[in-house]
């Protein structure tokens, strides 16, 4: 089995076996999220035995005088290798001794690997061959679309969807389908911006969103909008990941919640995931168990999982160590370095 960095002529092997085996945040196009982006070096391995491909995996080289580090995926979640059943453990070594030499070729300190939910096995064989000297647990809230997820909800929440779906209604919010991206500008330089500086959160740039549309094929994704009066106020990204549809993100203009316009797009991204016959719809995760945020997804009967930033050292780490965390926010902008408390 050998490894090596893909060059990005596009190749129908390569396009099937993603197609087979991989999630969205695992496609070579997410290359294109990263283009123009200062520090940002995209990579992407594949690893194959007797011509043909066994696994894959993307990654960021980022640059800094603090440090170099590699990260499975910035800005767009989990990551890390896909790879064939057959094959899971000979892909994980044969990638991991790949990337052990590629670090001491460009100076890297630390490579980071974000697990996917429902891969349990997955996270196993990364403890077992990647062998990680920091580990941050992550939680995730999901729906279990094989049981009858509306019938299962409690009394209460369940009056409660009745009745801020007919409020959407009567206030005359629609809900439309479109990804063209005059559409998605208006809702990132509108909406998102707007009530992600209102929420003091992290903002995405706007190639996330702009690859995702330019380069999957619709049934890849959606991108789903609340419009009243001819106006958007709110829309939701959602991703076909096979096993499960992610709410990637909505958001909502906050001076239309009262529209109960997110509800209405919830309903009909988790209805959509149920047409498809997809196993989970996974809410992804929220700012803390126990939030405003949280308790809503919980009262639609959600259930809990976890997920891993699994990080190893490869390099001297003193300087990042020694760097006050108040410098590590500025200079690793958007990209996971280490537990914090690993930090002065």
């Amino acid at each position: 089995m050998k490894c090596f960095l893909y060059d990005f002529r596009y190749n129908n092997e390569v396009q099937f076996f993603l197609d087979s085996n991989a999630i969205n945040q695992q496609n070579f196009f997410n290359r294109f999220i990263y283009e123009g982006i200062d520090n940002f070096n995209y990579y992407y391995v594949i690893c194959k035995e007797n011509e043909a491909i066994k696994g894959v995996m993307p990654f960021v080289l980022y640059i800094n005088e603090l440090g170099n580090i590699i990260h499975s995926m910035p800005f767009i979640g989990y990551g890390g290798i896909a790879a064939t059943e057959d094959n899971k453990y000979e892909v994980f070594e044969c990638i991991e001794k790949f990337l052990e030499q590629f670090s001491k070729e460009n100076s890297v300190k630390l490579i980071t690997i974000c697990t996917p939910p429902f891969k349990n096995d997955y996270y196993e064989l990364y403890k077992q061959v990647f062998k990680p000297d920091f580990q941050r647990k992550n939680f995730y809230q999901y729906l279990d679309l094989d049981e009858d997820v509306f019938k299962n909800m409690k009394s209460k929440p369940r009056g409660n969807l009745r009745r801020n779906l007919r409020k959407c209604k009567q206030y005359g919010v629609e809900i439309v389908e479109n990804n063209s991206l005059e559409y998605l500008r208006y809702w990132y330089d509108n909406i998102y911006i707007k009530r992600l500086n209102e929420t003091h959160s992290v903002i995405y740039p706007f190639s996330v969103f702009e690859t995702f549309i330019k380069y999957y094929s619709e049934d890849r994704l959606k991108m789903i909008y609340a419009v009243l009066e001819d106006k958007i106020i709110g829309g939701g990204l959602y991703l076909n990941q096979g096993i499960s549809i992610d709410n990637f993100m909505r958001v909502i203009d906050s001076e239309y919640f009262y529209t109960q316009a997110g509800t209405c797009l919830d309903y009909y991204s988790i209805k959509y995931a149920m047409e498809l016959g997809i196993k989970y719809y996974n809410w992804q995760s929220s700012d803390e168990i126990g939030s405003s945020i949280y308790n809503y997804k919980e009262s639609w009967g959600s259930k809990l999982g976890y997920h891993y930033y699994l990080t190893k050292i490869v390099g001297d780490i003193e300087k990042l160590k020694n760097t006050p965390l108040s410098i590590i926010k500025k200079e690793y902008h958007g990209v996971y370095v280490m537990p914090y408390e690993e930090f002065i």
